[in-house]
């Protein structure tokens, strides 16, 4: 890895960690962090994912995931994992250096996941777990996965 990506994984690390903190209370005071079954806990969850009509082996491509954050504000740093497995369970393709994060709103937004490709024709299962770090108390842990299927000829 180059010395400005280790910089910048490095200060994301540093953000999301502060950023955890900051809302546990570990500094002395609460932000008003949601108590599970109140209308103020997070809930989200993934919608759904879209992917290109067709999908060739070797050729990047990008997949959009459908995210939804109930609460009525946005939350931020939210990690989430993305992962592609062939047909014995094998992991084909995932995120490098642990998960991404994104930013949600209130309500439904969709994001570009990172850029892919696979080297083999066939059949893949796709799983995508948002809150992957478990970083947010949520009314439903239930929804955060994903999974799906896409062909690759």
């Amino acid at each position: 890895m180059a010395t400005n990506e280790r910089t910048i994984a490095i200060a994301a690390a540093l953000l999301v960690a502060v950023s955890f903190l900051a809302g546990s209370g570990f500094f002395g005071s609460s932000t008003g962090a949601a108590t599970l079954g109140t209308v103020d806990a997070y809930d989200f969850s993934v919608k759904s994912i879209e992917f290109p009509a067709k999908i060739s082996r070797w050729d990047d491509f990008t997949a959009k995931a459908t995210f939804e954050n109930t609460r009525p504000i946005p939350a931020t740093f939210v990690t989430y994992d993305y992962k592609i497995m062939d047909v014995q369970g094998r992991v084909q393709f995932q995120v490098r250096e642990g998960p991404s994060a994104v930013q949600l709103p209130s309500g439904t937004s969709t994001s570009s996941l990172e850029k892919t490709s696979v080297n083999s024709a066939g059949t893949y299962t796709v799983k995508v777990t948002i809150d992957y770090l478990n970083q947010f108390k949520e009314a439903d842990e239930g929804n955060n996965v994903y999974t799906t299927t896409i062909k690759v000829v």
